[in-house]
């Protein structure tokens, strides 16, 4: 069951939590359905509750109001391809096979990465390790605020990071020092990992009557096989791409996200856009190259992917590292989409590509990249047009609690009325007074 089926069988149920804060803007960009002007946002428990016009939806009094009427708020951005808010989770490299490994203890919300991402509006990534080994681990998907590690988690694990050919090529004389090396050790991953998910299939299902052996390096090998999670697999050119195809989605079935995709990997744009149910390109961090055919012209690879009819079409940055925060930092998310417009990509196309269609490659859709009800209360609030990179994100909204403020952006919180207190003699110091407005 989905987050919106199981908030509807709450509304009817009528256990629904009351909002406890109500967001106005001058426009509502929920990205999928229509654009709502003067706005209102209702949020209770973390979780939208409802989207309306402040003419026809009633604010209950004792919601906290946020008034950013001149405003335009927009889902919280997500990033399908990150490396940030990792401590010691990029590359382990001794062996070129690591189901074993995961990133998941390795969350850092205190990262500066962290921080500035949030600043620009990013509030859910997917942060991997490297691409230094054919399968370097597992990633964690997370939220850039939350009270601790543990409670950012929004899946562990994430995704399987495959990286097939380009980076991991190793020249130390061991296997995978040629693609053919490479794709025989991953074809025969794969083939472990298929066989373990059907045999426990079979137990589960009563057709085998004792569980197989627990093999702990092909668990979460497992979850692929099961369709819990996707592969995300760095891979570079026309080649590498459909490679990347052949290999997990037509010979083994599984959702694949292609990212990257430089070098000409357009070339198998209507490979991918022919599988569309299940293949997903994520384009980035590079935005532009010299057009494959010769015709000595720059183009937009978002652009050719989307000419192809690929339609399933992400944004990254592949941020990672202080050390290399200034070769793509992830709060330049919001730019990768301006300059993917600005090359061709239909505006709405390269908005969806920073927020829903990154999670629906990813798996979320159903708690984020949208504004809907039942989804989590992320939200981002700016001045003007949502992709004009010289209008600062003035507030983002991480489960409805406010995680970054611009200073002096005037937007002003009123806090809900409160039943007169009789049992204090005088107010505490950190008492609000009734209607109280406060300027953020």
């Amino acid at each position: 069951m989905t987050a919106l089926a199981a908030f509807a069988m709450l509304l009817c149920a009528g256990d629904a939590p009351a909002a406890d804060t109500a967001v106005l803007a001058a426009k509502i960009v929920p990205v999928e359905g229509q654009v709502i002007d003067h706005g209102v946002i209702l949020i209770g428990g973390g979780k939208i509750l409802a989207l309306g016009t402040q003419a026809k939806l009633k604010i209950p009094p004792e919601a906290a109001v946020i008034d950013a009427r001149d405003l335009w708020a927009m889902p919280g951005i997500v990033e399908a391809h990150t490396h940030i808010g990792l401590d010691g989770g990029l590359n382990d490299m001794v062996f070129p096979i690591n189901p074993d490994l995961s990133v998941a203890p390795c969350i850092d919300l205190d990262s500066p990465l962290v921080k500035k991402a949030l600043e620009e509006g990013v509030t859910t990534v997917n942060s991997m390790p490297g691409s230094g080994t054919n399968h370097a681990g597992f990633s964690v998907i997370f939220k850039l605020a939350a009270k601790g590690p543990r409670e950012a988690i929004v899946r562990d694990p994430g995704c399987l990071k495959i990286a097939q050919a380009f980076n991991p090529e190793r020249d130390t004389g061991d296997m995978g020092a040629t693609r053919m090396g490479m794709a025989y050790m991953l074809r025969r991953l794969l083939i472990e990992g298929r066989e373990y998910a059907a045999a426990w299939r079979e137990h589960e299902e009563g057709t085998r009557k004792d569980p197989p052996p627990v093999r702990r390096d092909l668990e979460r090998v497992r979850l692929v096989f099961e369709g819990k999670i996707p592969v995300i697999n760095h891979t570079y050119s026309g080649w590498g791409v459909a490679e990347a195809i052949r290999l997990f989605h037509d010979e083994f079935g599984l959702k694949i996200i292609a990212t990257h995709v430089a070098y000409g990997g357009c070339q198998a744009g209507e490979y991918a856009a022919a599988r569309a149910t299940r293949v997903h390109i994520d384009v980035g961090p590079h935005l532009l190259e010299l057009h494959r055919t010769g015709e000595g012209r720059l183009a937009g690879i978002a652009t050719e992917f989307w000419q192809r009819g690929v339609r399933n079409l992400s944004l990254n940055t592949d941020a990672f590292t202080l050390f290399y925060a200034m070769l793509s930092p992830q709060q330049h998310l919001f730019f990768q989409a301006s300059m993917a417009a600005h090359y061709g990509l239909p505006e709405q196309a390269a908005l969806r590509a920073i927020t829903i269609e990154s999670a629906r490659a990813l798996g979320i859709a159903d708690r984020v990249g949208s504004l809907a009800p039942g989804k989590d209360a992320d939200v981002v609030l700016k001045r003007g047009e949502l992709l004009d990179v010289t209008s600062p994100v003035d507030m983002v909204l991480v489960g409805g609690a406010v995680a970054f403020r611009r200073e002096g952006c005037g937007v002003t919180v009123t806090a809900p009325e409160k039943p007169e207190r009789r049992d204090a003699e005088e107010p505490g110091e950190d008492d609000v007074p009734q209607g109280k407005e406060v300027r953020l």
